[in-house]
């Protein structure tokens, strides 16, 4: 076994990654006759992966989902790689390694679809498109775990895992959030005026726009209500809201001046969850406002499972964008910090 704690963590967390992925997927075929199975708690829980075509038993289904669970180890435990070297404190450690398994969870679920038998790329609801939906979600709903063992495991090599705040934090999180919320507002926006200008007809272009735009939460706005409406900006206010909280954790653990790698991970790991949620809550604002539903446990169960797993390819492919005014905002304020000699220098050279 490698002595190095780096490569040591980065693989034992990529071989935590895999095995999760496939065991999710297996679980999820075991119980899906079940009345369980078939329930809005097992869809929230137990997400479905590339793990399930081991179940079939056929050759070339095993080898597409052993194929995606090595995807999956080997997009994690690289990314997890790159954190470790300069780790940054506990926080960001956990939030960094959880968008990698994020990341790893979408390659997965392509690389399981693309191998499997009877693949069809761009027909919605199945195979490859359908992956592209669903890949994140296993990496959200158990990212956090592998981010707890990459913890785990440093600390039981001896790491110290010192906590390194940036400077105007604060700041950078409110500009993250923005960014986040109006995105995910602008594109789901666009997503509408484009499918509804091609219309019925639009072949392949209709079906390739939501998986490069993908917010359906405009999809309800076209009820006209009051309701709905709010309940579109109020999500567009939660996702903004989750990407500045994490960004904010991730801002005081993980100083961008010791190592950008963990701070861009971890910052769009909070555009990745709170693009989970925003189709959710719109289409909560819907069920009450349009369909006439009182707002029930049971209600918001049901829209939540249906919502959730298929939203997270928004942060996935957008959340970089607040990331990166993040790092704008804070690499502005390392600039106007001058360090204390410099300071006492500048009358002495004047004179």
């Amino acid at each position: 076994m490698p002595r190095d704690p780096t490569i040591r963590t980065s693989g034992t967390v990529g071989a935590v990654a895999a095995v999760g992925w496939l065991l999710s997927g297996l679980l999820r075929a075991i119980v899906a006759g079940s009345s369980f199975g078939s329930g809005s708690l097992a869809e929230l829980l137990v997400p479905g992966t590339g793990g399930a075509l081991l179940r079939t038993g056929a050759p070339l289904s095993v080898v597409a989902g052993l194929a995606g669970a090595l995807a999956v180890g080997a997009v994690t435990g690289l990314l997890t790689y790159a954190v470790v070297r300069r780790p940054p404190g506990r926080a960001g450690v956990l939030l960094a390694c959880w968008f990698a398994a994020v990341l790893g969870s979408v390659l997965g679920q392509l690389v399981s679809a693309a191998i499997a038998p009877g693949t069809a790329w761009l027909t919605v609801g199945n195979d490859v498109q359908s992956a592209l939906w669903a890949g994140p979600y296993w990496g959200v709903v158990y990212g956090w775990a592998v981010g707890q063992a990459a913890v785990a495991l440093l600390r039981r090599s001896g790491v110290t895992l010192v906590p390194a705040a940036a400077a105007r934090a604060r700041g950078a999180a409110l500009v993250a959030g923005a960014v986040v919320g109006l995105g995910w507002v602008v594109t789901g926006l666009l997503q509408r005026g484009i499918v509804d200008a091609l219309g019925p007809g639009g072949g392949s272009a209709a079906r390739i726009v939501p998986v490069l735009l993908p917010n359906t939460a405009t999809d309800y706005l076209s009820g006209g209500t009051p309701e709905v409406t709010v309940a579109f900006g109020l999500a567009a206010l939660v996702v903004g809201t989750v990407a500045g909280v994490v960004t904010w954790v991730a801002a005081r653990s993980a100083d961008p001046a010791a190592g950008r790698t963990a701070f861009v991970l971890a910052a769009w790991l909070g555009a990745v969850l709170g693009s989970s949620l925003g189709p959710a809550l719109t289409a909560l604002g819907y069920a009450v406002g349009v369909g006439g539903r009182g707002l029930s446990p049971a209600l918001v169960l049901n829209v939540l499972a249906a919502g959730v797993p298929t939203s997270a390819l928004w942060g996935v492919l957008y959340g970089w964008l607040g990331a990166v005014a993040a790092l704008v905002v804070l690499g502005r304020a390392r600039r106007r910090v001058r360090p204390a000699g410099a300071q006492a220098r500048q009358p002495a050279h004047r004179a």
